[in-house]
This record gives C-alpha cells, structure tokens and sequence, in this order.
C-alpha cells in the first residue's frame, strides 16, 4: 500500500469503518468464514492491514499493522496493539508469530509476493497465514471493478485476483495450500441471510479463503 493509498484511508477512515455498521450481515459472514478457517488463530498473531481493527478484536487478534494512522486509532480503540507499517516490511523479529491474516487487504497491496514473503520471514516454522479476499471473477469482483474504473476514492487503487493467482504467491513464497473456502453467494444488494463457507473454490463466490501453511 502506497503513501497515496494510505491518505486516502485516513480521509475515508470514519466512513470505511461505518460501512460495517449499515451491513452487519455480511461482517457476520465473513468472519464466520474466518473462523471456519482458522478456528484457533495461535498466540502471538498479526493482522496486516488492521485497518480499523474489527476482524482482529473480534478474532482475538493482538497485533495489527496498517500505513493509516486514522485507521489505527480506531483499531487502538478495539484494543489492538497497533503500529504503522506496511505490509512489505514488517516491524516483527524473524520467526516470532504464529499467524498472520491477511483480511480484504491483498488488494490494495502494490507487491503481493513481497508480502507474503515478509509473511514467511515473521511466522514460526509451520505458521500459518489465513487470506480472506474479493473473487475477481464474482459479481461482488466485478461490482468493485466498476467502482474502480468510476473512480472510487478507495478502490481506484484496488487490484481484483482469482484463486489461482493468490494460491501461485503462496506457493513462490514458501507456503503450502493447507484449505481452501469460499462464501458469499449472494450477489450485490441480495444478501438476505447467513451464509456459512463451503470448502473448495467456487467460482460464483464473492469471497475466497486461503489458509497456508509456512512450509
């Protein structure tokens, strides 16, 4: 995530974290995907990305970066320890953490491989790194695809990937595919109840999870 990024999350923060407020519903599909996938996170764990810090409080997650200060207030505020980094870098020792997630922020990341490079550099010796993130190929990719190409003050800088892409960076960079799943089958403007995830990658699906595995 660039400088440029970051002042846009930082003018936006209030507005991004209230989103979550008018749509319960799809926060509580998400996580409930989340914790399908790593239903026990393992201590100490990091949330690259923290952003405003609901998925790592509700997770449970001690730590979280993100390049927005705004951002980090409010994450401050849920309780996560906070400190701005970028995901390319990351302020941790080598070999220290047990997990690592990677929450709806791959997007906005400049260099992925970079990141989960740096990934592998901070996780334990079978530490694990959990991705949750748009489906290129959904309606929801294509919705937020649009948003880019009108221009929208966050997404203009978003990059969509496919499965196959995500599962390639992991693998280049040290880790191995441990479980795969996919949720959020309603399309845009249609989400009308709880949705749990389905193990494998389904192509129709707004949301893929990857959970890795540090070789």
């Amino acid at each position: 995530m660039t400088r440029e990024v970051a002042a846009a999350f930082d003018a936006l923060a209030r507005e991004y974290d209230a989103w979550y407020e008018k749509e319960p519903l799809l926060f509580a599909i998400e996580l409930e995907a989340i914790r399908c996938v790593c239903p026990s996170p393992g201590r100490p764990s990091l949330e690259v990305g923290t952003g405003s810090g609901r998925f790592a409080a509700a997770l449970g997650v001690e730590f979280g970066i993100d390049p927005s200060m705004t951002m980090l207030n409010l994450a401050k505020a849920r309780g996560v320890i906070s400190v701005r980094a970028m995901g390319e870098a990351i302020p941790f020792r080598s070999e220290t953490l047990a997990t690592v997630f990677i929450l709806f922020t791959l997007c906005f990341v400049q260099r992925p491989l970079n990141l989960f490079k740096e990934c592998g550099r901070i996780l334990r010796p079978g530490g694990r790194i959990v991705i949750a993130c748009i489906n290129k190929n959904s309606a929801w990719g294509k919705l937020y695809a649009e948003k880019k190409q009108a221009g929208h003050p966050l997404y203009r800088y978003a990059n969509f990937y496919v499965p196959a892409e995500m599962k390639e960076f992991l693998v280049i960079a040290g880790f191995k595919v441990e479980r795969l799943y996919s949720t959020l089958l309603q399309p845009p403007g249609q989400v009308e109840s709880m949705e749990y995830p389905k193990a494998g990658l389904l192509d129709e699906a707004g949301i893929i999870l990857v959970l890795g595995e540090k070789c």
